[in-house]
């Protein structure tokens, strides 16, 4: 195989520490790859793939942990053949004259209806947030935008509320890249609906809605991947990592996967507000490399602790 000279990692692929042994390339779990029985040269050499360091700069790695040099050959192996490294020679990526996609003028709907007195926000920055938002303004006038992911810029959710409704008045539409910290997004009920939007690597994942006991809520599918993943949390701490500046890190999807997540929000939200029709727990997952989305619908956890007292009283 052709060897680049400053190998590197390919673009947007989230590099998480694992613990012990092991790191893992990708934070979407069907698609990510986790690397085993790795020593400390291979751990630093990982990290280091970033496109500025020669094959000669790397190899001095190994010589200065007091391993066999030649192990770089075996590991830049390993990982371009699943994929895993840049096959651009650096300085071939992005050309500077793109344009960054600008988001449609927000122009009030002609035809007002019932979705219109429901008060919606979106939280979250970068490219995908402001999509949403722009494409959300349409249906939902009355549209908040705020960076922060827990609820400090909701209006009041007394306006619009049905008299004995159980569902929250209001929709906090929570866009993130990784994952949502599920104790920020709970600390949304019982002022507002919550449906997460979640950018991993090259896939966007929409949902589940939780607006009530009946909806898996964000602490469930916490617990149904550490149940598959016991290193889950510890993914999860550095998935929610903030910048040094105290932001997140913005949520950015390539134009194509940008317009299918859009539009996927936009049908989730309108169930969401309105008659709902789409099944308990349910998800749309949008790939760069598939027009077609995926489906998924998730339940309650049995040992999620927001319903169990629910279901100890229904029991009783």
């Amino acid at each position: 195989m052709t060897r680049c000279d400053r190998p590197a990692l390919r673009p947007g692929l989230r590099l998480l520490d694992r613990g012990g042994d092991e790191l893992q390339l990708g934070a979407h779990h069907p698609t990510a790859v986790v690397l085993g029985g790795l020593s400390p040269a291979d751990r630093e050499i990982v990290r280091a793939l970033d496109g500025s360091r020669s094959r000669a700069d790397l190899q001095l790695v190994y010589t200065r942990h007091g391993e066999d040099s030649r192990r770089l050959d075996d590991l830049l192996d390993l990982l371009g053949n699943h994929g895993l490294l840049d096959p651009r020679p650096p300085g071939t990526g992005r050309p500077a004259d793109v344009l960054p996609l600008r988001a449609p003028a927000c122009e009030p709907p002609s035809d007002p209806s019932d979705l219109s007195h429901t008060p919606v926000l979106v939280a979250g920055t970068g490219d995908l947030a402001q999509h949403v938002a722009a494409t959300l303004q349409r249906q939902h006038p009355r549209l908040h935008l705020q960076d922060e992911l827990g609820p400090s810029g909701l209006p009041s959710p007394s306006t619009g509320t049905a008299r004995g409704s159980r569902r929250p008045p209001a929709l906090a539409v929570l866009v993130a890249d990784g994952a949502i910290d599920p104790v920020v997004a709970r600390q949304w009920a019982p002022w507002a609906m919550v449906l997460p939007v979640v950018v991993a690597d090259s896939s966007v994942t929409v949902g589940p809605l939780w607006s009530s006991l009946a909806d898996p809520c964000p602490l469930c599918l916490d617990r149904y991947r550490t149940d598959r993943d016991p290193a889950w949390p510890r993914l999860l701490a550095q998935l929610t990592t903030r910048h040094l500046d105290g932001l997140h890190r913005p949520a950015r999807t390539d134009p194509t996967t940008t317009a299918l997540a859009v539009g996927a929000v936009a049908a989730h939200a309108r169930d969401a507000v309105g008659r709902r029709r789409l099944p308990v727990g349910f998800t749309t997952e949008v790939h760069d490399a598939d027009p077609v989305p995926r489906q998924r619908i998730w339940s309650v956890h049995p040992r999620c602790l927001t319903h169990l007292p629910a279901q100890v009283s229904l029991a009783g």
